[in-house]
């Protein structure tokens, strides 16, 4: 059975970085992005005369070409002694938090010591980088903790590296959890999938990821008396204005405004906040039925694991 990929259209096909690409750059890095050869980070070895086969062209006049301009470009890296590529976009269609997630942890581990090692500690910043973006400061568990003390990365680093001038997506896509031909489907921890079955409102919203602690705890509280749907399509508007610097005066002075409207019967969402909202349905579901597919370690009758990794690039979920 072929494994899915995600591809977030507005970074592949609208970013101002892809803009000054050719046509044979997008659909090298398109297949780079979706090839079967790719795996986990992002960063795998390939045969370019299959490589090139399989998008139809010829190895040394066009394939390897097209590689040698994105290389340059810094859309990837290659490596003709190992014929290892990194494809340096990878993050920014697949979460990161996924790839060190309980059910894929070790894999990414395995997968990071198989790169050349020239490129291991430029990969660890940039991951470590990608981990902090998207970090909720109410997950207890770092990820970025576990990079650290797997490639004894010593003090003078951190899992809260500098911000990248890189831009939140409002959504997270699936990743792969394929290692080559393995079938090792070991996990670093075991998953919890116990649920409380008197979940409360709170709990099943979706809040901007760029809320502080104190503006979180407010916000919670000014949307208890609206339902879920209308309070989710709310936050979603936030995310929206947020991601598109709309909000000048305080997120907690532009919600009083948002339910002032809503209160009147005039709120509505805009075409951003409508984009956010089908984003975020799309992907939860995606994600979940994705999730729900992987077997369980002693399962050889293919049962499936009830698990959850959402996590938002722009939302975090409430616990």
């Amino acid at each position: 059975m072929g494994r899915q990929r995600t591809i977030n259209d507005q970074r592949f096909w609208s970013s101002p970085k892809m803009s000054r690409c050719t046509i044979e750059d997008r659909f090298a890095l398109f297949y780079l992005l979706t090839c079967p050869a790719s795996n986990i980070i992002g960063c795998y070895a390939i045969t370019p005369r299959i490589a090139a086969a399989e998008v139809g062209w010829d190895t040394e006049s066009q394939f390897l070409p097209v590689l040698r301009r994105l290389a340059e470009g810094g859309f990837i890296k290659y490596d003709a002694d190992t014929c290892f590529v990194w494809v340096r976009i990878w993050w920014e269609h697949h979460h990161p938090k996924v790839a060190m997630g309980p059910t894929l942890c070790k894999k990414t581990m395995k997968q990071i010591r198989a790169m050349p090692t020239s490129w291991t500690m430029d990969y660890l910043d940039d991951l470590l980088t990608q981990l902090h973006e998207y970090r909720d400061p109410k997950d207890s568990k770092d990820p970025g903790k576990i990079l650290i003390d797997e490639f004894s990365l010593g003090s003078d680093r951190t899992s809260d590296p500098e911000p990248s001038d890189r831009v939140s997506t409002p959504y997270q896509s699936p990743i792969d959890t394929s290692d080559g031909n393995s079938n090792d489907n070991n996990t670093c921890k075991s998953i919890n999938t116990t649920t409380n079955s008197t979940t409360s409102k709170n709990e099943t919203l979706y809040f901007p990821s760029k809320l502080k602690e104190q503006e979180l705890l407010i916000v919670k509280k000014q949307l208890e008396k609206i339902t879920t749907t209308e309070a989710q399509d709310i936050l979603d508007e936030m995310a929206a204005a947020m991601n598109h610097n709309k909000i000048e005066k305080g997120a907690i002075q532009w919600l009083s405004g948002v339910i002032k409207n809503h209160e009147l019967g005039i709120f509505k969402l805009t075409s951003a906040g409508k984009g956010i909202k089908q984003e975020r349905t799309q992907l939860h579901f995606t994600e979940e039925t994705y999730i729900n597919r992987l077997p369980t370690d002693n399962d050889s009758n293919g049962l499936r694991k009830v698990s959850s990794v959402i996590a938002n690039l722009s939302y975090s979920k409430s616990c």
